[in-house]
């Protein structure tokens, strides 16, 4: 009798310990340029170079494309549980800026909220990394979308994009 009451109580803990979700973690995701699309109306997919390394200008214009984030929707984005950006770009043959911001929608869908909106110089032919940060969802929503918007001058790449979010997201 013990014994089957011991392999029954063995058994109850581990189909809890199995079916149960793991809590939310702080987490770190990484995507790259090439997931990102055209933007606006002066910007076709014909002025963009996508290569294995992100998305590049084709032209010496100004380029603006958007990038969707993938988030955990796990809880909400609220207190020390928060977003930053790290945005990786890699400049062209001459010095120039970098100018985005991080859109993350509205609780009922009816806009958007930005988020970290900032510049970045970029040196000729040289990495450097922008940072957008401590991003909250609006109106408690945990599903709300999250993209960045970035017009890149001409001969940039916006290589990749890592997404950190922080405490229990």
């Amino acid at each position: 009798m013990t014994s089957m009451l011991l392999r029954s109580a063995l058994a109850a803990l581990l189909l809890t310990c199995c079916l149960l979700p793991s809590p939310a973690r702080a987490d770190d995701k990484t995507f790259s340029g090439v997931s990102c699309r055209p933007y606006g109306t002066e910007t076709t997919a014909d002025d963009l170079v996508y290569v294995i390394n992100g998305v590049t200008t084709r032209a010496a214009t100004h380029e603006t494309v958007i990038c969707d984030i993938p988030v955990d929707t796990e809880t909400v984005w609220r207190g020390t549980a928060t977003g930053t950006l790290a945005i990786v770009f890699r400049g062209g043959g001459t010095a120039s800026t970098v100018n985005c911001t991080a859109l993350v929608g509205s609780g009922l869908m009816w806009g958007w909220n930005a988020y970290g909106s900032g510049s970045v110089s970029l040196p000729a032919n040289t990495m450097v990394t922008a940072a957008l940060g401590s991003m909250t969802a609006p109106d408690a929503y945990a599903w709300a979308p999250v993209s960045v918007v970035c017009s890149l001058p001409p001969n940039a790449t916006l290589i990749r994009i890592v997404l950190h979010e922080t405490g229990a997201t």
